[in-house]
C-alpha cells in the first residue's frame, strides 16, 4: 500500500453504539488504513472491535442527522493543517453504504493507479430534475455518489475546496427529484476548479438506462460488475422514486442475493433497517407480502414444526348469532393448538362451550372477561398470562362492523379477515411455516379492505383521526422506531391477525388493566383502542420484528382485479382534466386540480362574504340612495334635452 489514507466515517444513528454493520464494513477495509475518524450523531461512540479502537484518532459529532457531505466538513474542521497533511487521501465513507460483499483490493488498487485527484465508487449519471420530465431534456450533470467519495491530499489543502465544503449547508435540496443537490453542488464545483474526478464503477454503457444503476440495479451491480458495496436506501428508500423509474424488484432481488450467493450476514441489513427505516418503506421496498396456498401444504413439515412449537388461537366472541361462524374457522387450526375464548357474560360463555365441544384441539378453555376494551383487552390482560408460553398465536374476534352503511360492507371486511387468517387447514398450516421460516416475521396481518368506504383509509395513511393518540401510546412505551403520518403502519385493522408473542413483549410488559380502557359505550375512532390497533407493528419492529401482510391465492387474485380497477378508473377521470403519463404525474396533476378548487372555493367564499357586507350596509344608506338615483333620473332627461338643443343650434 503506498497511500496513507484516513477514514472520515460517518455514523448516523443515534445509537450510542456503532451499528454492526458499519463495524463490519471497517474491519473489511482496515489494512488500506492507518487511522479513522468518526463522525457520529452520539459523542463518545462505543465501537466494540479491538482494531478500530486502536486506530481511531478522534470522535467528531454533529448535532442531529445531516447530509454525509456536511459531516465529513465536520470531520474535516477537526483535523489540524499537521494531522491533515500527514497523509496523502483522505477517504469520506458514511453509514448509508453496506458491505463490502467481496474482495476491496481491486478498489483501491485500480483507483490508486488512476492516479484521479478525486475518486468514488459509483456516480449518478445525467438524471431529470424532477419526475414531472421524462423529455430526456433538461438533465441534471452526473456527480459522484457522496457515500464513498475519496480525496487526495492536495485537493483539501486548496482553500478554495474548503470554502466548497463550508457552503454545503446553504445548497438546498431538490424536492421530488432523484439528483442530490450537494452532491451535484460539489462534483459541478470541483470539475469547475480542474480536478478530475472519476468512479472505480464504469457504467456509462448503461447511463442513458439506470441514472443510479447502485440504487436501480444493486444485484446486477454486485454480481456481474462486482461493486463491493450497496445502499441501505435499497430497503429503506422512498418506494415512490423507485416505481418512478422500475418495476419495482430492485431490493427484492438484492436481498435474495445477498442471502443465497454470499457470505454477508443478511441479519446486519434487518438489524439497522428495522431500528432506523419507516415500516412502510421496509414493506414496500421488500415485498413483504406473503401469498399462500389455501389448498395445499407440506403437511411433513408442518408435523416437524408441531413437534418444536407451541401453537395458539385466541377468540374473542361477543356475538351468539355467528357463533357457527367463529367455530367453521376455529377447525382450521392443527389438533395439537390450544383453543383460548374470550366472552362477557356467563350465559354467553355457556353458549360457546356447548358449542365448541366438538372442537377437536389439545385444550380449550373459555374465559370470562370484563365488558371493558372489547377484543384489546381480551388479548392484553385476558390471556396475558398465557400468551408468553407460544411460539405463534393467531388472534381473531367475530365482527360485524355496524357502524358501516351498508352493513354487507362491514361484513365482507370481517369475511375478508378470516380467509385470509383460517381460511383452511392447508392455509393455516402455511401461516405457520411462513414463521418458522422467517426469523425475523413478526405479525401477519390480512390484506387490507378497499371496498366501499374502506378505500378511503388507505389514502389517509391509514391513520384516520388515530395518529395523535398513537404517537402518545408510543412514547408511553417507549418506542424509538419511526413513526410519522406520512408513512402508513403496516397494521392489523381490524385486530385480527398472527403474530410471534415474543415481537409483542413491550405490550404484554406493560400490563394492562380492564381499567386503563375506556368504558362502553367505546367511539368509532380515535379511542385508545384504535391506538393499539395501530401501535401492534411498531411494538414489533422496536422488538427487532418485521410486520408483513398475509393473503391467499383467491384473495390475491381478486386484489389484482380491484387494484387495477381503481387505477383504471382514476386515470380515466383524471385524464379528461388534464394529461400525465407517470404516477409521479397524476400526483402532480391531483394537487394542482386541488389546489384550483381550493382557490375557487376560497374566492367563492369571498364573493359571498363581499355580498354579505353589501346586503347588510344597504339598509343603512338606501333612503340617500333611492332619493341619489331619483334625483338623477329626474335631470338626465333634462341635461340630455339641453345637450341636445344645444348641439343643434351649433
Amino acid at each position: 500500500m503506498n497511500n496513507k489514507r484516513l477514514i472520515i466515517y460517518y455514523a448516523s444513528s443515534s445509537k450510542k453504539r456503532l451499528e454492526r454493520y458499519s463495524e463490519y464494513f471497517l474491519r473489511k477495509v482496515l489494512d488500506y488504513f492507518e487511522n479513522i475518524l468518526l463522525v457520529s450523531v452520539t459523542e463518545k461512540l462505543i465501537v466494540s472491535d479491538p482494531d478500530i479502537k486502536d486506530k481511531l484518532v478522534h470522535n467528531a459529532v454533529v448535532e442531529g442527522n445531516v447530509h454525509c457531505l456536511s459531516a465529513y466538513n465536520i470531520g474535516f474542521h477537526n483535523l489540524d493543517c499537521e494531522m491533515l497533511n500527514s497523509y496523502s487521501e483522505v477517504v469520506c465513507i458514511s453509514d448509508d453504504i453496506m458491505g463490502p460483499v467481496c474482495d476491496v483490493s481491486d478498489l483501491f488498487e485500480t483507483m490508486e493507479r488512476s492516479r484521479c485527484d478525486v475518486w468514488g465508487i459509483a456516480k449518478q449519471h445525467p438524471t431529470p430534475l424532477n419526475y414531472l420530465d421524462y423529455s430526456g431534456n433538461n438533465l441534471q450533470p452526473e456527480y459522484l455518489l457522496p457515500f464513498f467519495i475519496a480525496f487526495k491530499i492536495h485537493v483539501l489543502e486548496n482553500p478554495e475546496v474548503r470554502v466548497l465544503f463550508d457552503n454545503i449547508d446553504t445548497v438546498e435540496r431538490f424536492q421530488q427529484s432523484l439528483v442530490d443537490s450537494k452532491a451535484l453542488y460539489l462534483t459541478s464545483e470541483l470539475n469547475k476548479l480542474g480536478y478530475s474526478c472519476t468512479s472505480f464503477m464504469l457504467t456509462e454503457d448503461i447511463g442513458t438506462m439506470y441514472y443510479n444503476p447502485l440504487l436501480f440495479i444493486p444485484e446486477e451491480m454486485i454480481s456481474l460488475r462486482k461493486c463491493p458495496v450497496f445502499l441501505k436506501e435499497s430497503f429503506v428508500g422512498d418506494y415512490d422514486s423507485v416505481i418512478s423509474n422500475m418495476s419495482g424488484d430492485a431490493s427484492f432481488k438484492l436481498y435474495g442475493y445477498l442471502r443465497d450467493r454470499t457470505d454477508y450476514d443478511v441479519d446486519m441489513i434487518w438489524d439497522t433497517i428495522l431500528k432506523s427505516g419507516h415500516q412502510q418503506d421496509i414493506n414496500h421496498n421488500m415485498h413483504l407480502n406473503y401469498i399462500l396456498s389455501s389448498i395445499q401444504c407440506d403437511e411433513h413439515k408442518l408435523n416437524r414444526i408441531l413437534k418444536e412449537k407451541q401453537i395458539a388461537l385466541v377468540m374473542h366472541l361477543y356475538f351468539l348469532d355467528l357463533l357457527d361462524n367463529s367455530l367453521y374457522y376455529a377447525q382450521s387450526m392443527p389438533e395439537s393448538s390450544d383453543i383460548f375464548i374470550t366472552t362477557n357474560t356467563l350465559e354467553k360463555k355457556k353458549a360457546i362451550e356447548d358449542k365448541f365441544q366438538k372442537l377437536s384441539c389439545r385444550k380449550l378453555e373459555v374465559r370470562l372477561i370484563e365488558n371493558r376494551g372489547r377484543d384489546v383487552s381480551s388479548l392484553l390482560v385476558g390471556v396475558k398470562d398465557v400468551i408468553m408460553k407460544y411460539d405463534y398465536v393467531c388472534f381473531v374476534h367475530d365482527k360485524k362492523s355496524t357502524q358501516v352503511v351498508p352493513g354487507s360492507l362491514g361484513s365482507e371486511f370481517g369475511y375478508q379477515c378470516f380467509e385470509n387468517l383460517l381460511g383452511s387447514r392447508e392455509y393455516v398450516a402455511n401461516v405457520i411455516s411462513a414463521f418458522y421460516d422467517n426469523k425475523r416475521l413478526g405479525i401477519l396481518s390480512p390484506v387490507y379492505p378497499i371496498h366501499g368506504n374502506y378505500f378511503s383509509v388507505n389514502g389517509d395513511f391509514d391513520w384516520g383521526g388515530n395518529y395523535d393518540i398513537t404517537i402518545q401510546l408510543a412514547s408511553k412505551l417507549g418506542l424509538t422506531v419511526p413513526i410519522c403520518h406520512e408513512k402508513s403502519p403496516v397494521a392489523p385493522l381490524g385486530t385480527m391477525f398472527w403474530f410471534r408473542p415474543r415481537a409483542l413483549q413491550i405490550l404484554y410488559d406493560y400490563n394492562w388493566e380492564y381499567g386503563d380502557f375506556p368504558q362502553e359505550p367505546n367511539g368509532t375512532d380515535a379511542t385508545l383502542l384504535h391506538a393499539i390497533e395501530r401501535i401492534y407493528s411498531f411494538v414489533a419492529q422496536q422488538q427487532g420484528f418485521y410486520p408483513a401482510i398475509v393473503c391467499n391465492e383467491l384473495f390475491a387474485n381478486i386484489s389484482i382485479t380491484n387494484l387495477t380497477d381503481i387505477l383504471q378508473g382514476l386515470n380515466r377521470e383524471l385524464k379528461k382534466y388534464k394529461g400525465y403519463v407517470s404516477y409521479q404525474q397524476m400526483l402532480y396533476v391531483i394537487k394542482v386540480l386541488g389546489y384550483e378548487a381550493s382557490e375557487n372555493e376560497r374566492l367563492q367564499k369571498e364573493l359571498v362574504s363581499y355580498q354579505n357586507r353589501i346586503d347588510e350596509l344597504i339598509p343603512q344608506t338606501s333612503l340617500k340612495w333611492q332619493l341619489e338615483n331619483r334625483i338623477k333620473r329626474k335631470l338626465l332627461p333634462l341635461r340630455g334635452r339641453k345637450e341636445g338643443t344645444k348641439n343643434d343650434t351649433q
